[in-house]
């Protein structure tokens, strides 16, 4: 997978997931660490979109690591990307297609957080409802461009 088209905000997202994961003793890199990367970032898509339905980004981090699966064993050395990770990227890229944008943004890292990965069904387990999320994170893409 090539990262041509990614911007610098949408890469530190992918290095902070490999943080998170390492960090939360994960040997591979999953949809709930980019979902947790994203939430880090309270100035990015995450960080305004779940304070846009009441959710602080400490509030939602608190949420995702207590429904994580916690490891036996902790991680060394470098997590590589999990397949449902991969997908996410790809949904990503997709959206950024969808949308007719030229670059891949972290916005559209929040967008690939959708059905079929498990940061979806943790998302919606904290009582987000998924088509409001998008709603909001496209409305606020159209405002910035």
């Amino acid at each position: 997978m090539t990262l041509d088209r990614f911007t610098a905000g949408a890469r530190t997202v992918l290095q902070a997931a490999e943080r998170e994961a390492i960090q939360l003793g994960h040997r591979h890199v999953s949809s709930v660490h980019l979902l947790l990367a994203l939430i880090a970032e309270p100035d990015g898509p995450a960080g305004w979109a779940l304070a846009e339905v009441g959710w602080s980004p400490e509030r939602s981090r608190t949420s995702v690591i207590g429904l994580m699966k916690q490891p036996s064993a902790p991680a060394r050395g470098s997590a590589g990307l999990t397949e449902e990770s991969k997908q996410a990227i790809e949904y990503a890229v997709a959206e950024a297609n969808r949308l007719q944008h030229h670059f891949v943004a972290s916005e559209h890292l929040l967008l690939g957080l959708h059905d079929g990965v498990a940061a979806s069904d943790l998302i919606q387990s904290m009582g987000i409802n998924g088509a409001s999320l998008r709603a909001i994170v496209e409305r606020r893409m159209w405002e910035d461009l």
